[in-house]
């Protein structure tokens, strides 16, 4: 399986990269994995200080890591205009059909701020067409992004299967870059894009393969009111709703949401710190937002607190 990931030198960031490859290489013992790390120069010495470490959390060697470098300097070359004031790491999805061998047909991409709770296998074999660019979970409930871009479906792209060959012999990188310049903070008056996920959905509108939610569940899926979503008909039904709900096979902590900040009002908060325990990453600070967690969540004062900080700034 051939895995990508994407990395910047932020401290918490990298602790949900370590924990979430932690939980990778725990529910994937036998398969041999090809991780593409795509990271900016100054991650370079903090990532490889724990490659090793990594490699042997479940202390098996079939896990091979590919590192790439990328700069603005090496961005500019590859045409890809710096814009707007975005992170470098905005770019490092769009940069994978140039940066992988060109051997190589598809590959699995994922967010660090996710638990694999399952075998990857299943979904890395997803079945593509050739001409389908791109496979993920629909977020239904985006019907502003998805009016505004005409489209009649719209996946998070935080876990998709990538059609590197299609992508290449498109050139959708470049399609996808030219829509966000177009739109680089409105998207017609009415709702900010996010990042490139909205160009990779409307780019790739009619060649996008929809897989089952339970391989991206995001904080949406626990918060929304299903009854009145599926009066406006979806592409998953209840059975299907509910079984990401109760077994997600890869919880995604999308968003502001984060379990690893003092303040989370994820139901599933508790799985991350239990993947962070048992591969024995956790500092002192973890000890103290896991004990806030405890606190706060039996009575969901958490939910108190959070709606609490929240008024608070708006009025700053």
């Amino acid at each position: 399986m051939h895995i990508a990931l994407t990395i910047d030198s932020n401290p918490s960031y990298l602790k949900q990269c370590f924990v979430m490859l932690f939980s990778l290489l725990y529910h994937n013992k036998t398969d041999p994995i090809i991780l593409h790390i795509v990271c900016t120069p100054w991650t370079k010495e903090i990532f490889c200080s724990q490659r090793e470490y990594i490699s042997h959390f479940i202390w098996t060697t079939h896990v091979t890591l590919c590192r790439y470098e990328v700069t603005r300097e090496s961005i500019k070359v590859l045409w890809l205009p710096i814009y707007n004031g975005l992170t470098l790491t905005t770019y490092f999805r769009l940069l994978l059909p140039s940066l992988l061998e060109e051997s190589i047909d598809r590959c699995l991409y994922m967010d660090v701020d996710l638990i694999i709770r399952w075998p990857l296998s299943v979904l890395y074999q997803t079945t593509m067409e050739e001409n389908d660019r791109v496979a993920g979970v629909m977020t239904n409930v985006l019907t502003t992004f998805m009016e505004n871009l005409g489209v009649d479906r719209y996946i998070n792209a935080g876990v998709i299967i990538i059609n590197l060959k299609a992508r290449r012999t498109h050139t959708i990188s470049r399609q996808i870059i030219d829509f966000i310049v177009q739109y680089p903070q409105w998207l017609k008056g009415t709702q900010a894009i996010m990042g490139d996920q909205c160009g990779i959905n409307y780019i790739c509108r009619d060649h996008i393969v929809i897989i089952n939610p339970q391989w991206n569940v995001t904080p949406f899926w626990f918060w929304s009111s299903w009854g009145e979503i599926n009066e406006e008909g979806v592409w998953y039904d209840n059975n299907q709703i509910l079984q990401a709900r109760s077994h997600p096979l890869i919880l995604h902590f999308a968003g502001l949401h984060k379990p690893c900040d003092w303040l989370c009002v994820h139901p599933r908060k508790y799985t991350y710190y239990r993947y962070l325990f048992y591969a024995w990453l956790a500092e002192i600070s973890d000890f103290c937002k896991f004990g806030v967690h405890i606190l706060t969540y039996p009575r969901r004062s958490d939910w108190v607190v959070f709606r609490f900080t929240k008024k608070i700034r708006s009025l700053l």
